[in-house]
C-alpha cells in the first residue's frame, strides 16, 4: 500500500493489543498510520470496537480528502469528533474510507486522538455496548415486574429539554383532569378528547388537546416511560425544534388516522401514545443497532431497537384488524408512520465514497 500523502510505500509493523496482535501500516517519511476497520479502536484498547465505524455517532463530516491506501480508486472523507466540550483538548480530525472502514491518521494525529478520547463527554461512547448495563439487579426486577424494555446502551451528547417539558405538560394535564375528582376526569375526556364525528364537524382543536390528556394513572405512566426512554436520544439527534415538531406532527397524524379508520366514530380518544409512537419510529430509524433488553418470563432477550419497535408496530396492525379492545390501534399506526417518514432523512449515514478519483 502507498501513503495517501506522499505515495511512499507503507511499512508494516506489529502491535500487541488486548484483542491480539494487529498489523499497522506506517509511512516512514510523514509518519502517518493506516488502520484497517476496527484496528484504531483495538490499538487504543477501547471496549467499543465500533467507536470509529463509518456510521459511528462520534464522527461527522463528508468532505473529500485523500485516496484510500487500501482502495486507491476511492477518495476518503475528512471527519471530526462531534462530542467533547473541553477547549483545552485539540479537535480530533481524521480521514476515513467509507468503503473499507479504514482510518488514516497523519503524523502527530495519534496523540491528539488519544487526548480527545479522554474527554468526559466522549467516554460513554467508548463503552462496550454488548455488555453495558447488564448486571443491575434493580434493572432485572424492573423488567420482571413491569414487562417493559430498557435501553442497554445509547449515550447522548446533550441534555434533553423538550422531552422533559412534554412529560411535565402531560403530567400537569392529568393533574388538571383530576382536580375535580372522578367526574372531572370523565368530563375532561368527553370535552377535550378526540371524537371522530366531532372532529369532522369542525372540532379541530381536539387534535392537539387529546395528546395531553390521559384516561388513568397507568395510562399516563406507561406513555411517559416510553417517551422518557426513547425521547432523549431522538431529541439529541434531531435537535429541539425538530423533535417538538416530530412529536406534535405524529400526534396530529395519529388522531387523523384514528378518526378516518376507526369503526367507532363516537368513542373519545385521549393520550400521547400516538405522538410517542412517532418518537419510537424515529428511534428505530435513527438508532437501529441500539439494543433493548426485555424479559420473557425469566429469559432475558436482547433486541435490536429496529426489530423490537417494528415488531411492536406489527402487533398494532394485528390489533387493529383482529381484536375488539378499546385501544386506538390506528392512532399508534398513524403516529408511527409519521415518525418514520420524518426521521428517514436524518438517519445516520456513512460518508459517501465516490467510485473513482478521476470523477473529482
Amino acid at each position: 500500500m502507498l501513503c495517501p500523502r506522499d505515495r511512499n510505500a507503507l511499512t508494516t509493523v506489529v502491535r500487541d493489543t488486548p484483542h491480539g496482535n494487529i498489523e499497522l501500516d506506517v509511512c516512514d517519511r510523514c509518519h502517518g498510520v493506516w488502520f484497517d476497520r476496527r484496528e484504531l479502536a483495538e490499538a487504543l484498547r477501547l471496549d467499543n470496537l465500533d467507536a470509529f465505524a463509518p456510521d459511528s455517532p462520534l464522527l461527522d463530516g463528508d468532505r473529500v480528502s485523500l485516496p484510500c491506501p487500501r482502495n486507491p480508486h476511492v477518495r476518503m472523507r475528512a471527519r471530526h469528533l462531534v462530542v467533547g466540550n473541553d477547549p483545552r483538548i485539540p479537535q480530533l480530525e481524521l480521514d476515513q474510507c467509507a468503503e473499507c472502514g479504514g482510518v488514516w491518521l497523519d503524523g502527530g494525529e495519534l496523540p491528539t486522538t488519544i487526548a480527545a478520547l479522554k474527554d468526559a463527554h466522549v467516554r460513554p461512547f467508548l463503552e462496550n455496548h454488548e455488555t453495558a448495563k447488564m448486571g443491575s439487579a434493580a434493572l432485572w426486577l424492573f423488567m420482571f415486574f413491569t414487562g417493559l424494555p430498557v435501553e442497554q446502551w445509547n449515550p447522548r451528547v446533550r441534555r434533553p429539554v423538550v422531552m422533559p417539558l412534554l412529560v411535565i405538560a402531560c403530567v400537569l394535564g392529568f393533574l388538571w383532569q383530576l382536580s375535580g375528582g372522578e367526574t372531572s376526569l370523565t368530563a375532561s375526556v368527553l370535552a377535550f378528547g378526540l371524537v371522530p364525528w366531532r372532529l369532522f364537524a369542525g372540532d379541530w382543536t381536539s387534535l392537539v388537546t387529546y395528546i395531553f390528556l390521559h384516561a388513568g394513572i397507568a395510562h399516563l405512566a406507561g406513555n411517559m416511560y416510553f417517551l422518557w426512554v426513547f425521547g432523549d436520544n431522538v431529541e439529541d439527534r434531531l435537535g429541539r425544534a425538530r423533535f417538538f415538531f416530530l412529536f406534535l406532527g405524529a400526534g396530529i397524524t395519529a388522531g387523523l388516522t384514528h378518526a378516518v379508520l376507526s369503526p367507532d366514530k363516537s368513542m373519545p380518544v385521549v393520550g400521547a401514545s400516538g405522538a410517542i409512537s412517532g418518537v419510537m419510529a424515529a428511534y428505530a430509524i435513527l438508532f437501529p443497532r441500539t439494543r433493548l433488553l426485555s424479559l420473557i418470563v425469566f429469559f432475558r432477550v436482547r433486541w435490536r431497537a429496529s426489530i423490537y419497535l417494528f415488531g411492536w408496530l406489527a402487533l398494532q396492525v394485528f390489533g387493529a384488524f383482529f381484536t375488539k379492545q378499546h385501544i386506538a390501534w390506528w392512532a399508534h399506526i398513524g403516529g408511527f408512520a409519521a415518525g418514520a417518514a420524518f426521521a428517514a432523512k436524518y438517519r445516520p449515514q456513512a460518508p459517501s465514497a465516490p467510485s473513482s478519483i478521476a470523477q473529482r
